[in-house]
């Protein structure tokens, strides 16, 4: 499912310590949009497909890189001509359990598919993200109005 995705690999014989020997994996900057299209890549997919790597390791697995800066993802051209994507770096990775993954997939179905801002707010509340107690109200008429704006 994911085989447009792919990490460097690592040579333990060579690897000590202090020093971790990987493989050179070169790709374009993930934000060098004039080298991507010059490559025949179509930004929008590699959106897509960032977008869906990260659903996938914070929501599914649990387990994410957390360092997504620029120069932790490349951009490469695949055989097939489509876009994949190279991540490094994997010295900041954490995790959530399954009531914090359970939380986050609620949330992302009350903002994108239901569109429902009390919803949203549970979301966060069960999250700790939002305390008890708050104004809902307030927090809510925030929430749709941004949900509102930003879905049309």
């Amino acid at each position: 499912k994911f085989s447009h995705i792919r990490a460097p690999n690592t040579y333990p014989e060579y690897t000590t310590e202090k020093v971790l020997t990987m493989e050179y994996c070169p790709g374009i900057k993930i934000t060098d949009l004039e080298r991507i299209r010059e490559a025949g890549l179509d930004p929008a997919d590699i959106s897509k497909k960032s977008a869906e790597s990260f659903l996938e390791q914070l929501c599914r697995h649990g387990f994410f890189h957390c360092d997504p800066h620029p120069g932790n993802v490349s951009v490469e051209k695949l055989p097939s001509g489509e876009a994949g994507l190279i991540f490094y770096d994997f010295g900041m990775m954490d995790e959530f359990g399954a009531v914090e993954r359970k939380g986050l997939v609620d949330f992302f179905f009350a903002l994108y598919y239901d569109a429902d801002a009390k919803d949203v707010a549970d979301a966060l509340e069960r999250l700790g993200m939002l305390r008890k107690g708050v104004d809902r109200i307030s927090v809510e008429k925030v929430g749709q109005d941004f949900i509102d704006r930003f879905q049309a």
